[in-house]
């Protein structure tokens, strides 16, 4: 995505640069009807014939459509992916999102003295893979670990009988109780 914007303002800033030198010379062309300034390959471009420029005119129409869904894609941000689950004839969608800031109050909920930042939540074929990135409280940190796979485990199964595949945990910082342990 980040190319896309990348090549679209550069796009943009070129068309942008073409059409302010297009206007320059139509409004001094208009006031002055005596100037004489010719555009060598637009010229020939727009008085040879009918195909050359039906060639030239959907050229920059297709230049144009592009750069329109460019934009328009850089514009409208894309909608979360959505989890469904259920069974029978009944199902229920909830975006990643949401289970993300879910999994994040329950996994601050479940281990004492971690404060989660982030949790990201994809798909993989065998499960779910939860990355929280948290400080951690100056303990064991495989016992941290371990506290935040199994609430993890657990949120996802009571939210919708989603298996855990694998749980990173990203220790920004770890953290002193206000007691001043020693």
């Amino acid at each position: 995505m980040r190319g896309a914007r990348a090549a679209a303002a550069a796009a943009g800033v070129v068309l942008l640069a073409l059409s302010g030198a297009v206007v320059v010379r139509q409004v001094a062309l208009a006031v002055d009807e005596t100037l004489v300034w010719s555009m060598p390959l637009w010229d020939d471009l727009t008085n040879a014939g009918a195909a050359w420029t039906a060639v030239v005119a959907a050229a920059f129409a297709a230049l144009g459509a592009m750069l329109l869904v460019a934009a328009i894609r850089v514009a409208l941000p894309p909608s979360p992916p959505l989890v469904e689950f259920g069974e029978g004839g009944a199902s229920t969608r909830v975006d990643v999102v949401t289970l993300q800031s879910m999994l994040a109050r329950q996994l601050a909920r479940a281990t004492p003295g971690l404060r989660v930042e982030r949790v990201w939540l994809t798909r993989r074929p065998d499960g779910w893979r939860v990355w929280v990135r948290a400080e951690a409280p100056r303990v064991e940190l495989e016992a941290v670990r371990r506290r935040v796979a199994a609430a993890a485990a657990d949120e996802l199964r009571r939210a919708g009988g989603l298996p855990l595949a694998r749980l990173d945990l990203e220790v920004r910082r770890v953290t002193v109780p206000s007691g001043g342990e020693g």
